[in-house]
C-alpha cells in the first residue's frame, strides 16, 4: 500500500499507463558528462576503448569527449571538432577524412623523406573454384 495514494502501485499502473507517454531512443540524448582526454601525436583520442581521429592541428593537445550510444563528439572548449559513429566493439580505429591535410612532413631534425617503403607482396596464382572442386572430387 502507498502511503500517500492509499492504494497498491500495481493497482494504479492500468491507470496511469493511458497518460504515459512513449519515450525517444535512447540514441537522442546526449551524455551530460565530458571526459577529457589528451590527443595522441598521431591525432587519435583514445576513449572507451577505441581511438577516434581528429584533425592533426590538436595533436598533443587535451579535448573533451561526450557520448550517446550512437555518437561521440570531441570539443575544444564549448566547439565541437568532429563527432563519431561509436565504435561498435573495443579496439576499433575510426578515421576522419582529410585528417592529415596540411601537415607538415618536414620540421626540424626530421628529413621529410619517408622512413618506410612499401613492399608489394608476392604475386598469387588466381584459379577458379572448379580447379579446386575438381581436386576435391566434386563435380
Amino acid at each position: 500500500m502507498h502511503d500517500t495514494t492509499k492504494a497498491r502501485p500495481i493497482d494504479l499502473l492500468d491507470v496511469e499507463r493511458a497518460s504515459l507517454l512513449p519515450l525517444k531512443p535512447s540514441s537522442t540524448f546526449t551524455s551530460l558528462f565530458r571526459e577529457e582526454r589528451r590527443v595522441s601525436r598521431d591525432a587519435f583520442v583514445h576513449f572507451d576503448g577505441s581511438r577516434y581521429a581528429v584533425p592533426w592541428t590538436y595533436a598533443g593537445r587535451f579535448v573533451q569527449v561526450t557520448a550517446s550510444q550512437a555518437h561521440v563528439e570531441i570539443l575544444d572548449g564549448n566547439d565541437r571538432i568532429v563527432i563519431h559513429p561509436r565504435g561498435l566493439v573495443p579496439g576499433m580505429t575510426i578515421t576522419l577524412p582529410g585528417q592529415y591535410d596540411g601537415a607538415p612532413l618536414a620540421t626540424p631534425g626530421r628529413s621529410g623523406h619517408a622512413l618506410g617503403r612499401h613492399v608489394v607482396g608476392p604475386d598469387v596464382q588466381v584459379r577458379p573454384l572448379e580447379a579446386y572442386e575438381a581436386l576435391a572430387g566434386h563435380s
